[in-house]
Order: C-alpha cells, then structure tokens, then sequence
C-alpha cells in the first residue's frame, strides 16, 4: 500500500514548486518591470505581512487539519461543513486582528524612527496586510481538500496559483508600479479562494445527495467526482 502510494504521489512535488513558486514569483517580475529598489521596498514589507501567515498557518490552519480530517471521516457532511465555518471564522478573525496590530505597530515604528530610516508606503502594507488575510483562508480551503483525500485536486492548486501570480502580477505591476504588487497579491489570493470555495461547495453537494459514509482515504479508492470512498 505504501509503494503504490509513493508510485502516485509524485504530484505532491509539483504542488510543493507550486507553493514556492507562488511566494516569490512576484519578486522576479518586480524586479524585470521596476527594478531592484522596488524590490528591496516590497520585500521589506512581503517580510512583515508573510509572518502574519506564517503564524496563522502554524497556529490556527494547521491545527484544523485533524479535526477537518475527524469531522469527514465522521460521515455527516453537514458536521463537516459545519467544522469548516467555525476554522473560517477562526481563522479570519485572528488574521483580522494580527493585521490591524501589525500595521499599528508600524505606524508606531515608523513615527519613532530617524527619517529616511524605513521606507513609508502606508496603502502598499494595508493591501498586503489584506492579502495575507485572504491567503491565510484560501490556505484553510487548502486544508479542508486535504481532509478529504483529494490530494490531487490540492497539487493542482497550488500549481494553477503560480499561473494566477504570474498573470496577475505582470499585469497589475506594469499599469500600477509597486502598488500593483500588492494588488497582484490580494487578487491572486482573492481567486484562489473562490475557486477553492466554489470546488468544495461542489464536492460537499455531492456528499449530501450520496448515502456512501466516509472512511479513510488512505484505505480505499475514492471517487473522481465526490471525493467519497468507492463501495
């Protein structure tokens, strides 16, 4: 069984280059349209707002995981769907509030700092800010397809959101300059998240019009359409 799973597994590690890819390849097209001073000033403020998501991911998504994977192993797809609201909630709201500190606690920094010590772009660090929000609940969505095996569809994500980056950042920066990197970031995670969303309210319907009860994914074949266990 682990043999086979290893021999199928190889998409995990084009969805792993595709979270890569996904981080950091605003900064290259940046640097091709505006140079490396726009870069520098965008990587200082990608450093504050990606610690955001960073202590999101590991303190609130992640520990969803198990307890997504628990709610649709249990076979209620309401109870599941129902787990999710509250992560959502959860998470939203932390993110919501570490956001506003954050940018509180720069203002501060940069009220108290020598002039010319920090470079001040107050709208591009509120639109990352915002970015980092939306990423931290499209990252949830992630989890929530993870808890129901589809890894497939969770590679495939991740991979298209590099396309989406490179699009989206190629266009928003060549019209805006740097602000558009930071609307490339709250597009990008904007999109991701629909489509996310919009995939598991689809699977979810699926669940609820099937009578086949979940159980682990890792023991039977699950359906290509439901994502549910085939009998």
């Amino acid at each position: 069984m682990l043999v086979n799973r290893a021999r199928r597994a190889w998409y995990i590690y084009f969805s792993d280059l595709g979270i890569v890819g996904l981080g950091y390849a605003d900064r290259f097209i940046l640097n091709a349209l505006l140079g490396l001073v726009a870069t520098g000033i965008y990587s200082f403020y990608f450093s504050i707002t990606n610690a955001l998501q960073t202590l999101i991911s590991t303190a609130v998504v992640q520990l969803a995981l198990p307890r997504m994977v628990r709610a649709f192993r249990g076979g209620d797809p309401a109870e599941w769907q129902a787990e999710l609201r509250r992560q959502m909630i959860k998470t939203l709201t932390f993110a919501a509030v570490f956001s506003v500190g954050i940018f509180l606690a720069t203002e501060l920094i940069f009220y108290f700092a020598p002039p010319g010590r920090f470079p001040v772009f107050r709208v591009l660090l509120a639109i990352m800010l915002l970015a980092a929000t939306i990423r931290s609940g499209s990252d949830l969505l992630n989890v929530s397809i993870t808890s129901m095996g589809r890894d497939r569809m969770y590679a495939v994500n991740n991979v298209a959101g590099v396309i989406v980056a490179i699009a989206f950042g190629t266009g928003f920066m060549y019209f805006f300059g740097l602000i558009g990197a930071g609307l490339s970031a709250a597009a990008t995670a904007s999109t991701l998240f629909i489509v996310r969303l919009v995939y598991l309210r689809h699977v979810l319907s699926k669940m609820k019009q099937s009578d086949l009860s979940p159980v682990p994914h890792m023991a039977t074949a699950n359906d290509p359409e439901t994502g549910m266990p085939q009998r």
